[in-house]
């Protein structure tokens, strides 16, 4: 007798873009793989051959946090009765999405999986100082209110899954919930099809240097780029720094690197292959003063690049290593330790079997971990 294929559903507000939706969708495909069907539901424009899209209805509607979210799903899932039926999984990772499927009567017998990458009152807090009165006023509210959220959600779940250790000590803080039902999934570094050439020699010419973030000033720590980039030409350092992303601090930015020197930078944008940019540079500086678990900082251990980090949680978590992470206050250790990859071969090449052993540890299959978690809950 042939076995009964299993349905998974998840819905997602995007339908393009970096962090949430790539890894929600290797969540999919990992289920996929697995011998399930994939129901889709987000606003009309995402495709995938390989799941059942439906169209979120009555995008009209404001979020409301999840309040419209919710209703929006609703009535999709009424008009779309036949294919929601009979769901064996949905999973979410936004929160406001998670409650929006968990507590909808249509799934009340199906296994509920969150995936939080991230801690977003502690994203709010950090980026308050960069907000207008409104903004802050509403993200103030959101802090106090996302508690009582994730206990609804940690009532619902079946499986809560963490990108990294110190979320999840966090999250626990802030919230009860069942241990057994928690687990840890990093973030991996996949192979990717492209011939690296060994260079074990001195960077003697310029040194090309790179940052690449959405920008928000404190969170992604542009500041700090700026004391990095002031130090570099006070020293006179023979470099350039290229910059690759885009968000409401791009322009101040720009104006603060341009009042310093207009000579020694390159603004190359929003990238859509970060591949190619990394291709232009030697290091690359993640400066942020919070994240959760870094798609850039795998992407670079991907591209073997040269990588120095502020020496916050989640890149602690990953690089356990002094001589990768750096202090934000102590701009000129850091200029000293580029300037030693002028001079000294041995501590490059220290650098770079450092970072080799964390992209090993990372190197796994993230696909076939995540479908065993699932089996397992």
């Amino acid at each position: 007798m042939k076995k009964k294929k299993l349905n998974a559903l998840t819905i997602s507000l995007q339908n393009k873009g970096h962090g949430t939706l790539p890894r929600q969708k290797k969540m999919a495909t990992a289920l996929y793989k697995d011998g399930y069907n994939i129901i889709w539901i987000s606003p009309p424009g995402y495709r995938n051959k390989n799941f059942t899209k439906i169209n979120l209805m009555m995008n009209f509607l404001p979020d409301l946090f999840f309040i419209g979210i919710y209703l929006k799903v609703f009535i999709t899932c009424v008009f779309n009765i036949k294919y929601i039926k009979n769901i064996d999984v949905i999973f979410a990772i936004r929160e406001y999405d998670a409650i929006s499927i968990f507590f909808n009567p249509f799934f009340k017998k199906s296994k509920k999986i969150f995936f939080s990458r991230g801690d977003v009152p502690s994203i709010l807090k950090i980026n308050l100082p960069d907000r207008n009165f409104f903004q802050k006023s509403k993200d103030k509210f959101v802090i106090h209110f996302y508690p009582f959220l994730q206990r609804l959600i940690n009532k619902k779940a079946d499986l809560i899954l963490f990108q990294a250790n110190f979320l999840k000590k966090i999250y626990l803080k802030r919230s009860k919930c069942n241990l057994k039902k928690i687990k840890i999934l990093s973030n991996d570094c996949i192979n990717i099809n492209k011939r690296t050439k060994k260079n074990y020699n001195l960077i003697k010419n310029e040194i090309s240097i790179g940052f690449a973030a959405p920008m928000y000033w404190n969170c992604k720590g542009l500041g700090v780029i700026v004391k990095l980039y002031e130090q570099l030409i006070r020293k006179e350092k023979n470099f350039k720094l290229h910059l690759a992303g885009a968000g409401p601090q791009a322009q101040k930015l720009k104006n603060c690197l341009h009042e310093i020197s207009s000579q020694n930078f390159i603004w190359h944008g929003w990238v859509n292959n970060i591949h190619k940019f990394f291709e232009k540079i030697d290091i690359l500086i993640i400066p942020s003063l919070y994240d959760s678990s870094p798609n850039l900082l795998f992407e670079a251990l991907q591209n073997k690049k040269l990588i120095f980090a502020t020496n916050i949680s989640a890149h602690k978590e990953i690089l356990k290593n002094d001589n990768l992470l750096f202090s934000s206050n102590n701009i000129e250790n850091l200029v000293l330790r580029i300037n030693r990859l002028h001079s000294s071969k041995n501590y490059k090449l220290n650098l770079e079997r450092k970072l080799l052993n964390v992209k090993k540890k990372f190197t796994f299959n993230w696909e076939k971990r995540f479908s065993r978690l699932v089996k397992k809950c």
